[in-house]
């Protein structure tokens, strides 16, 4: 009978234990169900830090991380939305003005006025085509971020391809394209470095003005792989070299070239993405504009 006075009093210590650790349990946990209560009657577009009083010491450097990563969706959806405003604002602007030279060309009232309301007409639609390009572009970028086995990309490869682009929109404004490829090579997206060599020789040859000459180089060593694209035109003031690679930032200085600020920016980008430094220097013959993007060298393919 002892042993199983025993035994009883056993079992309900074992059962009062285990309901006192269980009510304590359920008592800790009060402040993580009033959270999970509160994420799940979010918006999904409520990006605000999750409170974090009341909760367990133990909690908190979990929570601080969640509302850490909630900051930095918060802030990339604002500036989405940035973009996406300023984008909206800058093709509206040209496609306004195709709509008037289209109604000034169909009311020309001999061919010379049409003729020369038609060639407004094409210019309007080239700058309209190339900016709806580079916010293609820029939307790729942003959605295809660099995988960690990035293949090597051959510099002197896309540097010959993407100058073979410009060639004739060089020679009707009677520039000299110079193209001095040695080999380099580096991991990357050939497509990204594609864009970043494309708007870097897009910028020169439309800024640099007429007969200008504009160089596009590649080279490197074990260590490192660069690309330098100058001209001799007239430049950027050094006050503005800080803020040329922002986005939707236009200089104050050129030859009545009207651009979008969004070329630079997608070169800046696709720099950082591969690791890679600009550099802002001279142009060619101490005028002019200069762009180096320094690159860390993969082996030769």
């Amino acid at each position: 009978r002892g042993v199983k006075i025993s035994l009883w009093g056993g079992v309900g210590i074992v059962l009062v234990l285990g309901a006192s650790v269980g009510f304590a349990i359920h008592w800790s946990l009060r402040p993580m169900n009033r959270l999970r209560q509160d994420m799940a009657l979010r918006d999904p577009h409520d990006l605000a830090p999750l409170p974090a009083s009341g909760l367990p010491r133990e909690i908190r450097p979990l929570v601080d991380s969640f509302n850490l990563l909630l900051g930095r969706l918060s802030e990339a959806m604002r500036g989405e939305r940035q973009f996406l405003a300023d984008a909206a604002h800058e093709l509206r602007t040209p496609l306004a003005a195709l709509l008037t030279q289209t109604q000034v060309a169909m009311r020309a009232g001999s061919q010379a006025d049409a003729q020369a309301a038609l060639s407004q007409l094409a210019q309007g639609i080239q700058r309209t085509s190339r900016l709806a390009q580079q916010l293609l572009d820029s939307a790729r970028v942003d959605a295809s971020p660099l995988r960690e086995d990035r293949p090597v990309v051959a510099l002197p490869d896309v540097v010959t391809m993407v100058a073979r682009e410009f060639e004739s929109m060089a020679t009707r404004r009677q520039q000299v394209l110079a193209i001095h490829a040695e080999p380099a090579s580096v991991r990357g997206d050939l497509d990204d470095l594609g864009i970043l060599v494309r708007n870097l020789l897009d910028n020169a040859v439309r800024y640099s003005g007429e007969q200008a000459r504009i160089e596009i180089a590649c080279g490197g060593d074990e260590q490192t792989a660069w690309l330098v694209v100058r001209d001799n035109g007239p430049g950027v003031p050094v006050e503005e070299r800080e803020r040329i690679f922002e986005r939707f930032f236009r200089g104050s200085q050129g030859n009545g070239e009207r651009g979008s600020g969004i070329g630079l920016s997608l070169v800046d980008r696709i720099a950082r993405a591969h690791d890679a430094r600009i550099t802002v220097e001279e142009g060619i013959a101490g005028r002019g504009f200069g762009c180096r993007v320094q690159f860390v060298a993969a082996p030769d393919v």
